[in-house]
C-alpha cells in the first residue's frame, strides 16, 4: 500500500484568513475535504499531516478520518515540512506529497500518480498552459517570449518511493552550497530534477488547483442548494405587560406579546433554527441565550449573529419561506411588511420570500388562539 504526507502549513497571506479552515462544500472545510479524498481511495493505506493545528483539531482530524497515523508540527518553508514528514516515514513504500490546499484532487488523479511511480522516477500532476509566457525584468524593462509548448503549472499530488525521496534530500543538502541550486524548493519534482532522477508529469484535471485566493473557491466549488427546516412557538402573555407583540421584527398592533426572555419572536425564532440546521450548528438557544443575559432581546441581532455564521460556511440564503399557525392574532395585512424586513435583513429580494398563514382550526393550543407556532424553510446555495 501507499502512504500520502498532507503539507498543511501554509500561511495564507494572499487569502487573507487560515484558507484550510474555510468551509467549502458538504459544510467541510478545505483541509477535511483534502484529507477525505486520500481517506476513500482504496491504495493509500497511512495519512501523515505536517500543519500546526490545535490539540482540539488534531482529536477531531483522528476521530474523523481512520487513516491518519501521525501529526507533525509543520516548518518554517514547505521544504522543511516536506522533510519533517519524510522522516517518519521508515518503509519504501510509494509516497505521494499533496497540499492541503488543493481540495479537489480527484481519485483518478492519485490513482494515476501512484502507477506511474518506478524506481529513480517522481510523478506529478500539471496543467499544460495555454496563455502566452513571458519573462519579464521589470527593472530592464527588458521582455523575452518563451515558448509554451512545453510548460507546465504543477499541481499535487507528486511522487515517489521513499528511499528516492530521502536520496534526493541529501543530494540536495550536501550540494547546495557548492552548485547553483535554487534557494528555495518549490515542489517535490524540483529534488528529482536537481539530482537527476527522472521526471514524468500526466494531466492534472480542471478542478485540481491549488486554493491560493477566494475566488479560486468559487470557481472551481460545485454549489449544490442545500435546505433547512426549523419550528418554535410561543405561548402570549396571560398579564398585560409593556412587552410589544413582534413578528419579523416588526410590532403587531393589538395583540398580547408572546412569552420569553427575549422579545420572543417565534418568526424569527424559527428562521434562526432552520439556518442553523442546515449548516449542521447547534440549536438557537446557544447563540441567543448568551446575548440575552447580556440584555440584549432584540431577536434580529440574534439572527445577525447567525447569519455570520453562513459567511464561515461559504452559503449564503437564496430562498426563505414561513408559515404561521395560530387563531391569533391576523397577520395577513401584514405580510407586505414581513417581506420587506425580511428582505432587508436576509439580503434577499421579497420575491424570494414565501409566507402563509392558517388558524389551526381549534384543533391544539395554537388553533384555541393561546400561542402561535411558526414553521420555516430556508434554501441555500
Amino acid at each position: 500500500m501507499s502512504f500520502v504526507i498532507i503539507l498543511a502549513n501554509g500561511k495564507s497571506h494572499r487569502f487573507g484568513s487560515n484558507k484550510l479552515k474555510k468551509y467549502i462544500e458538504n459544510n467541510k472545510t478545505v483541509v477535511e475535504t483534502t484529507i477525505e479524498q486520500f481517506q476513500n481511495h482504496e491504495k493509500i493505506s497511512k495519512i501523515y499531516i505536517v500543519g500546526s493545528f490545535t490539540d482540539e483539531e488534531n482529536k477531531k482530524f483522528i476521530h474523523q478520518f481512520s487513516k491518519i497515523t501521525k501529526i507533525i508540527s509543520g516548518g518554517n518553508s514547505r521544504y522543511e515540512s516536506f522533510c519533517l514528514g519524510i522522516e517518519n516515514i521508515t518503509e519504501n513504500n510509494k509516497i505521494l506529497i499533496h497540499n492541503a490546499a488543493n481540495p479537489f484532487v480527484s481519485s483518478d488523479e492519485i490513482s494515476e500518480v501512484l502507477e506511474n511511480i518506478s524506481e529513480n522516477t517522481a510523478v506529478g500532476v500539471g496543467r499544460k498552459t495555454t496563455n502566452t509566457i513571458r519573462q519579464y525584468d521589470e527593472k530592464k524593462e527588458e521582455c523575452k517570449t518563451l515558448n509554451r509548448e512545453n510548460i507546465f503549472a504543477m499541481e499535487t499530488p507528486q511522487g515517489a518511493y521513499a528511499s528516492d525521496f530521502k536520496q534526493w534530500i541529501c543530494f540536495y543538502e550536501k550540494y547546495k552550497t557548492i552548485k547553483k541550486f535554487p534557494q528555495e524548493i518549490t515542489d517535490e519534482l524540483m529534488l528529482a530534477e536537481i539530482s537527476g532522477g527522472k521526471i514524468k508529469i500526466i494531466p492534472a484535471s480542471d478542478r485540481n488547483i491549488k486554493i491560493t485566493y477566494e475566488s479560486d473557491i468559487s470557481q472551481k466549488i460545485e454549489k449544490f442548494p442545500i435546505t433547512g427546516f426549523g419550528i418554535d412557538s410561543h405561548q402570549f402573555e396571560k398579564k398585560e405587560t409593556n412587552k410589544k407583540c413582534m413578528l419579523c421584527n416588526i410590532e403587531i398592533e393589538n395583540s398580547p406579546a408572546f412569552k420569553g426572555n427575549s422579545d420572543a419572536d417565534v418568526a424569527l425564532h424559527a428562521l434562526c433554527n432552520a439556518i442553523l440546521s442546515s449548516i449542521g450548528e447547534n440549536s438557537f438557544s446557544v447563540i441567543a441565550d448568551p446575548l440575552c443575559k447580556k440584555g440584549i432581546t432584540n431577536s434580529a441581532i440574534y439572527l445577525e449573529k447567525i447569519l455570520s455564521m453562513l459567511k464561515t460556511h461559504n452559503k449564503k440564503i437564496i430562498h426563505c419561506v414561513l408559515s404561521f399557525e395560530g387563531l391569533r392574532p391576523k397577520i395577513e395585512k401584514y405580510f407586505p411588511l414581513f417581506r420587506t424586513k425580511l428582505s432587508q435583513l436576509l439580503h434577499i429580494s421579497e420575491n424570494s420570500i414565501g409566507l402563509n398563514a392558517t388558524t389551526g382550526e381549534k384543533l391544539d393550543g395554537y388553533g384555541k388562539g393561546e400561542g402561535m407556532k411558526v414553521s420555516c424553510m430556508v434554501t441555500l446555495l
